[in-house]
């Protein structure tokens, strides 16, 4: 008596279709190679295909390979077996792996999702229906559509979870920040090699040449850097009132570097007519969020050209209402001066500037953020590029 064998065990119904979907896998990639060389260039110099069936999504990432379920491989087309790989290669050389920072993951995710997938339609293919697609958001960088976002909640709405974190070295253990800083100028350079390997045979479309712009020439983004300078001078103690979510995903609790009441800050601008009227309303509206999130004891405006020409003097909880005094010469030396001699203990300077001016030959003791109009980098302190 014979009967038909039935494959009831979840474990051998998966391997089942493991053949068939790596072999789909392989195909992809060598379609890649010869209709979207940009791509297959980079499938094939920096990514390894990895079958893992535990994923949080059909297909994912943390930079060194491109993991993948069995199960959507074998249910997709061809062409969508290509974009999901594309898409992958997109978050990884973009960085969005090591870009997070302390960010919401999953609000991340989805930001860094609408950042590529029209870019990825830009190149004739067809995500799966359930991709994070709007045009809205196209042209714009992850971090500039996280900021337009609303919160998530505990479960992703749309898309899938792919950004992995945890990627780790040889020996094991998750990679350093000097090894991060590696795998970022290793991208960049295979990004660069294929560019112009595409490029040869004119297969670069708009939107993925300007994003590659972007990876080899990154924008800082300015507000980020802001906040985080602000945050940090003003910060003074360790706190358990608040944990630190950089280790609770790994079970441990400990504390963050706060302070209920943070020390005062001063920001000097430069009236010399260098900074236009648009760069200041920027700079201003930017600054009003980061002092509420701050919460430092009071803010020193000081208004200066070849001198102090005025101070305004903002408490806590108040809204920098700027009275603009001033107008002449550029010399910086009297700002720190002012600085020194003030009665405070200020935690830092923000300066906003275009950098032509007489500096200091003695940087400050205290922490300096020249936020720039122009390309110049400050002799000492941070510079971030103001774009307005």
């Amino acid at each position: 008596m014979s009967t038909a064998m039935t494959v009831t065990d979840p474990q051998k119904a998966m391997s089942a279709q493991a053949g068939p979907a790596w072999n789909k896998m392989q195909r992809a990639r060598v379609k890649l190679v010869l209709d979207q060389p940009f791509f297959g260039m980079l499938v094939l110099s920096q990514l390894r295909f990895v079958l893992r069936e535990d994923l949080p999504a059909p297909m994912a990432t943390d930079g060194k390979c491109v993991y993948f379920r069995s199960a959507e491989v074998v249910k997709w087309s061809m062409n969508e077996v290509c974009a999901v790989i594309c898409h992958e290669v997109l978050h990884a050389a973009n960085g969005h792996v090591w870009r997070r920072d302390e960010r919401e993951k999953m609000k991340w995710n989805m930001a860094c999702d609408y950042a590529i997938n029209t870019v990825i339609e830009e190149c004739g293919m067809t995500l799966p229906q359930e991709a994070l697609l709007n045009a809205a958001y196209s042209g714009k960088s992850a971090e500039a559509i996280y900021r337009l976002l609303p919160n998530t909640s505990s479960k992703k709405s749309g898309g899938w979870e792919d950004l992995l974190e945890g990627a780790t070295g040889e020996d094991g253990k998750p990679l350093t920040e000097a090894q991060k800083e590696a795998e970022v100028r290793g991208w960049q350079q295979a990004v660069q090699q294929a560019v112009m390997a595409s490029k040869m045979q004119g297969k670069v479309p708009a939107g993925l040449e300007r994003m590659c712009g972007e990876v080899l020439k990154p924008k800082c983004d300015w507000k980020a850097l802001l906040a985080r300078f602000v945050q940090n001078s003003t910060k003074s103690d360790y706190s358990w009132k608040r944990l630190n979510r950089r280790y609770l995903a790994a079970g441990l609790w400990l504390p963050s570097l706060w302070s209920e009441s943070t020390r005062p800050i001063v920001v000097a601008i430069d009236t010399s007519g260098s900074v236009g009227e648009e760069e200041l309303k920027v700079f201003v509206a930017e600054l009003n969020g980061i002092v509420n999130e701050a919460k430092p004891e009071r803010v020193y405006v000081v208004w200066a050209d070849a001198a102090v020409a005025g101070v305004q003097v903002f408490e806590q909880g108040e809204e920098l209402v700027l009275e603009a005094k001033g107008g002449g010469g550029t010399d910086f030396r009297p700002v720190f001066e002012w600085v020194r001699t003030c009665e405070e203990d200020v935690a830092c300077v923000v300066y906003l500037t275009d950098m032509y001016g007489t500096f200091p030959e003695v940087a400050p003791e205290v922490p300096v953020m020249w936020v720039a109009v122009s390309e110049v980098v400050g002799p000492f302190g941070e510079t971030i590029r103001l774009e307005a």
